[in-house]
């Protein structure tokens, strides 16, 4: 990944991400729209290079989901990566205390 990205999804083309940022309280939102809803897909990987390294937590939140989950962060050198375990039509993944 070269140091312009700023985020890596491996993610089917039908998958459209966008970034923002939120200053109070700062947190990072990565929105994710599946424009193929008869697929459900699995384990996404998603690599973000962060500002302060990397974030407080990270949640994923979407409108079939009852209840936020919490997902695990990890450092791999200058990028913070998670796995979104499931993605039906559109989630969005919060990470608070982080900024681009």
């Amino acid at each position: 990944m070269r140091d312009k990205f700023r985020i890596l999804v491996d993610a089917p083309p039908s998958v459209a991400v966008e970034l923002c940022q939120q200053e109070d309280p700062p947190r990072v939102l990565v929105h994710l729209v599946n424009y193929d809803p008869a697929t459900t897909l699995k384990n996404i990987p998603l690599k973000l290079r962060l500002a302060c390294g990397t974030a407080n937590s990270a949640r994923l939140l979407s409108p079939e989901r009852a209840h936020p989950r919490r997902l695990p962060l990890k450092r791999e050198g200058n990028l913070s990566a998670c796995v979104l375990p499931e993605l039906n039509v559109y989630a969005v993944l919060v990470l608070n205390g982080a900024r681009l």
